[in-house]
């Protein structure tokens, strides 16, 4: 019992100490956007196997649903490739663009916004194929002329974490800057209105972020992903991290479990440095560095991908940790997207997807990010 009292005492310690003691007023970015935060509905028109992407769609209740929180933009991760006819012409599928279709519809008639995000394949053990260009540009070209004219609340995303993996990053990075470059020449010959998001080679690396040419492109936002610590957000939930497991978030020594032997070496790595990592000092610093990048180029920022999965992170730990990241992107006027919404990084007590609404909402989870909490009423 005292060894559970001493250890409670010292996580309180580590996590006010840890969240009160940065003074030093933080970089904003200056150009900004009409929405601040939002979720992403992870796992809908994503190709999770058979019985899945298909069934599970999301209907106008739960786009009410998540307005009602306070929700200002949601993402839709898209599989265009997969529900498209493939090589050579990529005809995207009828009924694909039905779900899109409803979902511009309701997030218009909501006054909330939402980006067509060209999603795919994101895996760590996959690479972006070399010849995507071609195919970026048969579906890019479809759904431009397609959302022309659909109005203010839509936004495209070019595409999710490009990952070569060739061996040669500064190749790597040249390509997909190039690419990623074409794509939006493309997408500007069709829509010259609607806002295009733009990221960088190594899966949306905030590093690789300061990379990015300047397109000459004056509505366009940055993007980035972040998911750090890792050993953290991800513990026992990946291949990589499937034997780490009871990381705390803040980093506190007496519950730190020991190192496990088969883990790889990059994330070994990562553990041994937890300590360090874990600061809240090199966990800002990327943003500050992303925020004056931004600046320069007089860019709106966002990150529309973070999270926590709840299999194996400690609720109070996973709670902290949104309300930390909440508070540091929201100080900097990052935009923030969660992922995800009904999955194991999502904001309901369980990872199912038919978990209801409200009632099986995460209310600590809904107020860390910053939410509304709403009403339990009957329906």
């Amino acid at each position: 019992m005292k060894r559970f009292l001493c250890i409670l005492i010292l996580t309180c310690c580590a996590f006010l100490c840890f969240a009160q003691k940065s003074t030093k007023t933080p970089p904003k970015v200056e150009k900004t956007m009409p929405f601040s935060k939002g979720l992403n509905l992870s796992g809908w028109l994503e190709d999770l196997g058979e019985g899945n992407s298909r069934s599970l769609m999301f209907d106008r209740q739960d786009f009410e649903d998540i307005k009602s929180l306070g929700v200002e933009i949601v993402r839709i991760p898209i599989w265009f490739e997969e529900f498209s006819s493939g090589e050579p012409d990529y005809i995207v599928e009828d009924w694909l663009w039905e779900k899109i279709d409803n979902a511009v519809e309701w997030c218009t008639e909501l006054e909330m916004y939402v980006i067509i995000d060209f999603h795919n394949d994101c895996e760590s053990y996959s690479k972006t194929r070399p010849d995507v260009e071609d195919m970026l540009k048969k579906i890019w070209s479809q759904i431009a002329g397609r959302y022309n004219d659909s109005g203010k609340y839509v936004l495209y995303e070019i595409m999710n974490e490009p990952h070569f993996k060739t061996g040669n990053i500064e190749a790597d990075i040249s390509k997909w800057n190039r690419i990623q470059g074409n794509i939006l020449k493309e997408i500007r010959e069709i829509d010259k209105t609607h806002t295009v998001i733009v990221g960088a080679e190594g899966s949306y690396s905030m590093k690789y972020l300061l990379r990015l040419p300047d397109y000459k492109d004056d509505n366009i936002i940055y993007n980035f992903h972040d998911y750090t610590p890792v050993v953290f957000t991800s513990q026992g939930s990946t291949a990589a991290t499937r034997n780490v497991r009871h990381i705390p978030f803040p980093y506190v020594k007496e519950k730190m479990p020991p190192i496990p032997q088969k883990i790889p070496p990059s994330i070994k790595q990562e553990l041994q440095k937890y300590p360090e990592i874990s600061k809240e000092s090199n966990l800002v610093k990327p943003y500050d560095e992303v925020v004056n990048f931004a600046n320069k180029r007089s860019v709106a920022l966002m990150c529309n991908e973070y999270g926590v999965d709840m299999t194996y992170a400690d609720s109070e730990d996973r709670i902290n940790w949104y309300r930390l990241k909440a508070k540091w992107l929201d100080e900097r006027n990052i935009t923030r997207i969660s992922w995800g919404y009904r999955d194991a990084f999502g904001i309901f007590n369980n990872k199912s997807y038919t978990a209801r609404f409200p009632e099986d909402l995460n209310i600590e989870i809904i107020k860390a990010m910053g939410y509304e909490v709403p009403k339990i009423e009957n329906r």
